[in-house]
């Protein structure tokens, strides 16, 4: 599963912090049907019993709560024992724009929060994180050009000393083709550069070394949805790649490592049920043809 661990730096690499807009449906927020109030997801290890799998030993447990112009309220996490261990909240204002987070442990002291600062426009300027003992610990400030458009983004970690940059690069059409970290010293940690098709879907991302060696690959379909991730070695040769498939409403239905040989290394492929409204009420994740967990939702609608 190491792809989860990929997906996760997917995150760290292609982070940025963007303006506040009106209110998505939540359909395009979490890909799901409908005004939903509330998800519940229990994953449990399957048993196989009389030719098909039930449900076994219970491995956790999630719950997601939403607004009905579908923010997400709440989200907390459990373990298998039914012990709540994680917690987030956030709260928006009236123009629909996240204003505070926060995290609790589970014991439900605070853990971290942040506070966030628009513009008349909804553009995000500040981003204000503060840790258990409510101490400042990171500081984001950000810079827009008059088309509205990020040009910059300054991190403060600790004290206003310690700051890093990320700036952004785009084309005549507006839209993003560069972004450049930068260290406290103002040295290149990394950069993303982005290509769009004629319609002007993002079909792929390249994520580059402070020496400008490419290191990871990411091709998108048009739909937005990461299909193949390529990484790399120093001397730009293939480490690792994953393919994605997914069906014709956007649900994952299989993915495959490879090595630097092409070899197959895993394959995880999903089998889905859903409800009246089109979203998956129950998904079996099969590793290498052998059931690996079965998760079970329970949504609950507006």
């Amino acid at each position: 599963m190491r792809i989860l661990v990929l997906f996760f730096l997917h995150v760290i690499f292609v982070f940025s912090f963007s303006s506040c807009l009106r209110a998505k449906k939540i359909s395009e927020n979490n890909e799901l049907n409908g005004k939903v109030y509330f998800i519940e997801e229990l994953v449990f290890k399957p048993e196989f019993v009389n030719g098909g799998f039930k449900n076994g030993d219970l491995k956790r447990k999630t719950t997601c709560a939403y607004d009905k112009k579908g923010n997400q309220m709440e989200w907390n996490e459990y373990h298998e024992s039914g012990i709540l261990f994680n917690s987030y909240s956030n709260i928006y204002d009236k123009k629909f724009c996240k204003i505070i987070s926060k995290e609790h442990f589970v014991l439900g002291d605070l853990k971290w929060k942040i506070f966030y600062d628009y513009d008349k426009n909804g553009k995000l300027l500040k981003e204000r994180h503060y840790d258990l003992n409510d101490s400042l610990e990171i500081l984001i400030t950000q810079q827009y050009n008059h088309k509205g458009l990020l040009l910059k983004s300054h991190v403060f970690e600790n004290s206003t000393e310690n700051k890093e940059l990320i700036t952004y690069k785009y084309n005549n059409r507006n839209r993003l083709i560069e972004k450049i970290f930068y260290d406290s010293l103002s040295n290149i940690k990394f950069s993303n550069k982005y290509n769009y098709d004629k319609k002007g879907n993002k079909i792929e991302e390249s994520v580059y070394t402070a020496n400008g060696n490419l290191e990871l690959l990411f091709k998108f379909d048009h739909k937005g949805k990461n299909i193949e991730l390529i990484t790399y070695d120093l001397d730009s040769s293939i480490i690792q790649k994953f393919i994605e498939k997914y069906d014709n409403h956007g649900n994952k239905i299989e993915s495959s490592e490879f090595d630097s040989d092409n070899k197959l290394v895993d394959k995880t492929t999903y089998q889905y049920e859903f409800d009246k409204k089109g979203n998956w009420i129950q998904r079996i994740l099969f590793l290498n043809e052998k059931a690996y967990e079965i998760t079970v939702r329970k949504i609950e609608y507006y």
